[in-house]
C-alpha cells in the first residue's frame, strides 16, 4: 500500500508497515538466531525473503523510509544474511535497476486507482 498511495494515506500505510516489521523484529530477537528458523534458512525466511530485496526498492520508488537500521537491527542483519546466503545470491533476483523501473511504472499506474479506493 505504501507504494500505491500518496500523502496522508501513504503515511498511514507506512505506519502499518512499520507495525508489521516490529512484529518480525521481535520474532528474530526472541529466537536469537540468524534466520527465523534458526541458523539455516527455513520456510518463513523464504516466504518473506522478498522483503529483504524489495523493501529498499519500494522505499526508493515511494520516497519513504521503513526498514530503518536503528529501529530494526535484527531485521537488517537478517536481510544481509538472507541476501548473501549461497542459496539466494546469483541469478535468482532481478537487477535492481530493472526492479526500480518496474515499480516506478507500477506506482504510476496504481496511484490513481488506490487513492480513489482508500
Amino acid at each position: 500500500m505504501v507504494l500505491c498511495l500518496e500523502g496522508e494515506k501513504q503515511e498511514r500505510a507506512v505506519k502499518e508497515a512499520i507495525e508489521a516489521l516490529e512484529k518480525l523484529e521481535e520474532k528474530l530477537k526472541s529466537g536469537n538466531s540468524v534466520f527465523f528458523g534458526g541458523d539455516t534458512i527455513g520456510y518463513l525466511d523464504l516466504m518473506i525473503g522478498f522483503v529483504s530485496y524489495l523493501y529498499p526498492v519500494w522505499e526508493e520508488v515511494a520516497s519513504v523510509k521503513i526498514l530503518d537500521a536503528l529501529k530494526f537491527p535484527a531485521l537488517v542483519a537478517w536481510q544481509s544474511n538472507f541476501l548473501n546466503h549461497e542459496l539466494i545470491v546469483g541469478e535468482y533476483l532481478p537487477p535492481r535497476a530493472e526492479a526500480v523501473a518496474y515499480f516506478r511504472w507500477r506506482r504510476s499506474e496504481l496511484i490513481p486507482v488506490y487513492n480513489r479506493m482508500y
